[in-house]
């Protein structure tokens, strides 16, 4: 497996900004995402993020190498957002909102954090005077009638503070910017169990790319369900980086109305695949069924009920991983091939990867001491080409 991923696979040392642009040019008029029945195309979605990036840039003064909050769910919020900081050579810090009002502080306070981007829920809960919001409304991006309904039955009443401001009010004009190309330094932060994990455009597109090539194929343009949060490494991977590189659709919505966009691919973890069988779902034409993680439980009931193949891998959390079967076969305690925050030193079957727990302070420096290098990594074994932890 290792050596035909070195041999195959061709990584382009490009951003992710440039990953859109490659895929918008040639998918113009197609959906990038459907949002709840609302088409969005991949040219929208260029004209949205070139629009917000020159605002951020210059109404804003976000500049390169700022670190701009983003706590938003899965959405076209979140998508304009992300692309449009990697744009302006800013930093993206993902985070959810399983995170403690104190954390979130002290990461404010630490790195001097001017914009936080999120909704009109999530500001309710995280309120801090001394940053700018960018604040937005799932109805901006909801065709009137689905609005409508939305406004009726989730009306959230807020008193904004004067430092607030509305997310459409970035993504509705003509001007751009011209963008500079820089990949190798990490632009896409997560918090993962109270640390700072960094990862370079890089790093993230040689994973989606990577497990492109493993994933079945359609004879058309696929169109991807997934229940996995763009604010963790993995669910960004798979459900936003993954279907730009096939091109892809987004489907965006409720899991009742599962079979109506008739998605290719089913992306989720356990509890969406036992969701599934519980309500005993109708998955219709649906291709393949797939889950990062595997659990054989899972696994068996979705063979037996529906007599398809979950094509599970062994994704660990932050360590996105090429272990996907029928590629086959899942070995207990191998890890596969790891994709992703990833360094290796071979020696005598053995290396080093990366720790999912890499300290904050390789976000301040431009290097990283030997005996610091030895303490953020792991050391794994290689045993025809799976690797196992040590």
């Amino acid at each position: 497996m290792l050596n035909s991923l070195k041999g195959n696979i061709k990584i382009p040392g490009i951003s992710l900004y440039s990953l859109l642009l490659k895929n918008a040019e040639i998918n113009k008029s197609q959906p990038l995402t459907i949002f709840y029945n609302k088409y969005i195309t991949y040219n929208k979605f260029l004209s949205y993020i070139n629009s917000m990036a020159f605002k951020l840039k210059n109404n804003l003064n976000i500049s390169k190498d700022d670190i701009v909050l983003i706590m938003v769910d899965n959405s076209p919020e979140f998508i304009i957002s992300i692309f449009s900081i990697i744009k302006i050579n800013a930093v993206a810090l993902i985070i959810d909102s399983t995170i403690t009002e104190n954390k979130l502080n002290d990461i404010i306070s630490k790195y001097k954090i001017k914009l936080f981007i999120t909704c009109k829920g999530y500001y309710n809960k995280f309120n801090y005077n001394n940053i700018k919001y960018i604040i937005s409304d799932i109805n901006d991006f909801l065709t009137l009638g689905k609005a409508i309904k939305n406004n009726i039955y989730n009306h959230i009443k807020i008193k904004y503070n004067k430092d607030v401001l509305k997310f459409y009010d970035f993504i509705y004009t003509d001007n751009n910017i011209e963008y500079e190309v820089s990949i190798e330094k990490p632009r896409i932060l997560f918090i993962k169990n109270e640390k700072i994990l960094a990862f370079t455009e890089k790093n993230l597109i040689s994973s989606a790319i990577i497990l492109n090539y493993w994933f079945p194929k359609v004879d058309k343009r696929p169109y991807f369900f997934s229940n996995l949060s763009m604010s963790d490494p993995v669910g960004l991977v798979y459900s936003l980086l993954l279907p730009i590189t096939f091109s892809g659709t987004i489907v965006i919505d409720s899991l009742k109305y599962l079979n109506k966009n008739n998605p290719d691919f089913i992306i989720g973890d356990s509890a969406l695949y036992n969701f599934i069988i519980v309500k005993r779902l109708d998955l219709g034409n649906i291709n393949y069924l797939i889950s990062p993680y595997y659990d054989n439980k899972i696994f068996n009931d979705i063979k037996k009920r529906y007599g398809k193949e979950l094509i599970t891998g062994f994704s660990m959390g932050e360590i996105i991983t090429s272990h996907l079967n029928p590629f086959y076969d899942i070995r207990v305690n191998s890890i596969g091939m790891p994709l992703s925050n990833v360094n290796y030193k071979f020696d005598d079957g053995e290396m080093l990867i990366k720790s999912d727990q890499i300290p904050s302070y390789l976000l301040c420096d431009n290097y990283i001491k030997n005996d610091e290098w030895f303490n953020t990594h792991k050391k794994m074994i290689i045993k025809d080409d799976y690797f196992y932890p040590a």
